[in-house]
């Protein structure tokens, strides 16, 4: 699970806390991530503070069949990377940001297409979930928009572009998930070259083996 609070300070700590504690209790039921997070917002409606809500991603990892179950209530969509010549796909295939072609490298990096209302807005809200079936040396990068909304010291943004970038010009930041995340982080980081950083910068990163 990866959550990012509405808010700053003690407010948005207290309503973090109280989604951890929600999510735990739900834990036991074994829910698939789409069911979780529409009991999770029903449960916060019981509890409903104004102008608060939670982004969010859930999945499940199937490690016999190597697929991962997903569903997303407006978190930053996160990204995919896998081989050109690999056989895998979703059961409803994830659209490529760069128009689905492979780059001259042979790697396919994807944005993964699924949305949903952030928790605690809407009562009886429903969730799409998607099954992505993986092989190995695939990568699954999810993150906070801390990452992309990174600012320098024009103003621009570090971007997905940018992100993406990072995962096909650094091949060795893809043989291992914790390499993958000190490439991403240490190109936030020049990238913004001393500048304040106003977010936080969350990464949760999967590499299939």
């Amino acid at each position: 699970m990866l959550g990012d609070v509405s808010g700053k300070a003690a407010p948005a700590a207290l309503y973090a806390a109280l989604v951890s504690g929600i999510l735990r209790s739900l834990a036991a039921r074994h829910l698939p991530p789409a069911d979780l997070l529409a009991e999770l917002n029903n449960q916060l409606q019981e509890r409903k503070l104004d102008s608060q809500y939670v982004t969010m991603l859930m999945a499940v990892w199937h490690d016999d069949k190597r697929t991962l179950q997903l569903a997303n209530a407006g978190s930053v969509q996160p990204l995919y990377v896998t081989s050109c010549a690999a056989d895998a796909g979703t059961e409803r295939k994830p659209a490529d940001p760069a128009g689905g072609l492979c780059g001259a490298d042979g790697l396919n990096v994807s944005t993964i297409q699924t949305e949903g209302f952030p928790l605690g807005l809407f009562p009886d809200a429903q969730y799409e979930e998607l099954t992505i079936v993986t092989k190995p040396g695939d990568v699954l990068v999810f993150f906070s928009d801390g990452i992309v909304d990174a600012e320098n010291a024009e103003g621009e943004m570090f971007g997905t572009e940018r992100l993406t970038a990072v995962l096909r010009e650094h091949p060795s930041a893809r043989n291992s998930a914790q390499a993958t995340v000190d490439a991403i982080l240490a190109a936030v980081a020049a990238f913004q070259a001393g500048t304040a950083h106003f977010d936080d910068e969350t990464l949760v990163v999967l590499r299939v083996l």
